[in-house]
């Protein structure tokens, strides 16, 4: 089996507006203050009990920080793929590779770059896929309507 990349997420909500900077060596930045929220902490009786938001540093580099700038803005909620890190004074600091609107807490309209009929399939011609019919695979050469 192919090796799944994964990485670190975060979910949660801007506690400002990204401003987009650049270092002396010219590389575009992004470092936004966030509310994380926690889940709640479930007690013996069954009931559960909201914690706190835990507040860190969001930053974002290149492109990252290009789409931190343009498309948020105070209180959006945010989805980022990266990686966390303990900053020198020891509060927590999330270095996003990727970035964008969490579906779940936005209202949101998507503008596609390609036509419907130029979509690309990801699997090529089709070679190395099994058949699977009703969940179960089909014996070589066999396809879903003549096992039906």
């Amino acid at each position: 089996m192919p090796l799944i990349p994964t990485s670190t997420s975060l979910i949660g909500r801007l506690a400002g507006d990204p401003r987009l900077q650049r270092s002396a060596d010219g590389v575009v930045h992004v470092r936004v203050r966030a509310d994380v929220f926690p889940p709640r902490r479930r007690h013996a009786d069954g009931t559960r009990e909201k914690q706190p938001p835990v507040t860190v540093d969001l930053a974002g580099f290149d492109e990252a920080a290009e789409a931190l700038h343009h498309r948020f803005r105070f209180g959006d909620w945010f989805l980022a793929s990266g990686r966390l890190k303990t900053n020198r004074n020891g509060s927590p600091s999330f270095i996003a590779r990727r970035i964008g609107h969490d579906a779940a807490n936005a209202d949101y309209t998507v503008r596609r770059t390609r036509k419907r009929g130029a979509r690309r399939r990801s699997d090529g011609d089709g070679a190395g896929r099994v058949p699977i019919a009703a969940g179960r695979i089909l014996p070589d050469g066999a396809h879903a309507a003549e096992t039906a």
